[in-house]
């Protein structure tokens, strides 16, 4: 039971699959880029994963109720191929989009948190739940975007805060419509 651990500068790839036995997975650079195409599986423990500007995700699995965190801070978040995120909770902080139109942010997750600052005059948000339970979404924020958030669930999408989008009402399917 350890914690996997790296912060760097510049461009970080994980093509292998890192395991931890619940202790903390963190990948972190303070000046590039994360690409996940390997898996992230943290047991117990949590997952955080930090890029300055573009972070493009792979398979994440936890079961700790904190979760998986994934931040791109001055960029996006996107797909990297097979993206599942297995989890309690996600939350997704990007600076522009998270996900994009034919390619979301595939989650099996109880809770949903995602953010976006509209950088550049972007802020689109694709999330789907990929899981059996359907997606309750706690919290989305966008700002500055070209469009409604597109949040999809295989069977039942539940809206259980106020998403706060002026003039832009999310785009809900629930698999049946």
């Amino acid at each position: 039971q350890g914690s996997s651990t790296g912060t760097f500068a510049g461009d970080i790839t994980v093509s292998s699959t890192i395991t931890s036995n619940g202790g903390t997975i963190l990948v972190d650079t303070n000046n590039g880029s994360v690409t996940l195409t390997g898996t992230l599986d943290a047991g117990a423990g949590t997952i955080t994963v930090t890029g300055d500007t573009n972070v493009s995700v792979g398979p994440m699995t936890t079961t700790n109720v904190a979760g998986i965190t994934v931040t791109a801070t001055n960029g996006s978040i996107s797909d990297a191929g097979v993206n599942v995120l297995t989890t309690p909770l996600v939350s997704l902080n990007a600076g522009m989009n998270i996900g994009g139109l034919g390619a979301p942010i595939d989650t099996d997750v109880v809770s949903l948190y995602a953010s976006t600052q509209g950088l550049a005059g972007t802020g689109d948000i694709y999330v789907a739940d990929v899981g059996a339970t359907g997606l309750a979404i706690e919290t989305v924020t966008a700002r500055y975007f070209s469009g409604a958030p597109v949040l999809s669930g295989g069977g039942q999408v539940r809206v259980n805060a106020e998403i706060p989008l002026p003039g832009f009402p999310p785009v809900l399917t629930d698999g049946t419509s």
